[in-house]
């Protein structure tokens, strides 16, 4: 197995791994950053090769997609695109800060650390939300990056193109659903 550590920091690697057509691209926070790999594999030994390192994509928990040769995700509060390819970043924007995406249906559904949900076009031409809504439901005690009480980030996941689930930890402590089949 290879072994790269330019792009692993000390305290938490969280995001999973993006893999294409021979490369690698993985990123973690903690002022570490992000890489893409070429790996090669001779004689039962695969070898990784550096193709570029950046610290324009630190993401600390909430992944990356990898959409038409284009990267959407979040460095530290920031969503970013970047070119898979040379690691350019196209755009840049605030979004609904610090969170987790997924794709589905051309369309990015984004979660924040704050309940802030939002849609955007999953385009390398520029940063397109087609609207946002706030889970109001919020567990006590917790303080969001705003100051404001917040439950744990939960990856929003899409199973269909009615709406996006996500799941938490409701004031009794159950878990339940919140914003399913909610529309934009």
């Amino acid at each position: 197995m290879w072994r790269y550590s330019r792009a692993a920091n000390q305290t938490a690697n969280i995001a999973t791994p993006v893999y294409q057509d021979g490369k690698v691209f993985y990123t973690s926070a903690y002022d570490t950053g992000a890489a893409l790999l070429g790996l090669t594999a001779k004689n039962g030994v695969v070898e990784a090769k550096e193709i570029y390192f950046t610290r324009n994509m630190q993401n600390h928990h909430g992944g990356v997609v990898l959409i038409d040769g284009y990267l959407y995700g979040f460095n530290n509060a920031i969503l970013t695109c970047m070119e898979f390819a040379t690691g350019s970043v196209l755009w840049r924007d605030r979004s609904v800060g610090k969170g987790a995406l997924t794709y589905a249906d051309g369309h990015l559904y984004i979660l924040g650390e704050d309940n802030m949900v939002g849609l955007a076009v999953a385009t390398p031409k520029g940063y397109q939300e087609k609207g946002r809504f706030q889970i109001e439901d919020r567990r006590p005690g917790q303080l969001g990056a705003s100051g404001g009480e917040r439950r744990p980030v939960v990856h929003p996941q899409s199973a269909d193109t009615r709406g996006i689930t996500t799941y938490g930890p409701s004031r009794d402590g159950r878990l339940n659903r919140r914003a399913r089949g909610r529309r934009f």
